[in-house]
């Protein structure tokens, strides 16, 4: 089956200080867990809400079947933001018996 999970993380006080470039960031954010368990890894979106800064990417590295992963933040003048973010991940919630347990590139579960 198909899970759908969804919601909103405070990552509280991020201190955006490290030069990158024209730009200062913080790294290695913590984007924390979903509430519940995927059976493969999910397509996930995630934006900023609140806070005046930059998501700069979604580490797939990092991403697992119970985390966002980690990701780093940015802005144009070094400063300290409350960064919220919104997410969505949709993803495999368990294996039928009658299938392979993959889901295609196409997003079609054969």
């Amino acid at each position: 089956g198909t899970m759908i999970c969804y919601g909103i993380h405070d990552l509280g006080y991020v201190a955006m200080t490290s030069t990158f470039g024209a730009m200062y960031e913080k790294a290695n954010v913590s984007l924390g867990n979903f509430p519940k368990k995927f059976a493969e890894i999910p397509a996930v979106h995630v934006t900023t809400i609140g806070g005046c800064a930059v998501l700069e990417y979604l580490n797939s590295n990092d991403l697992t079947t119970t985390s966002l992963g980690v990701t780093d933040f940015m802005r144009p003048t070094a400063s300290t933001q409350h960064i919220k973010i919104a997410f969505i991940a949709i993803g495999r919630w368990k294996i039928s018996n009658n299938d392979n347990g993959h889901a295609s590139n196409d997003g079609v579960v054969k």
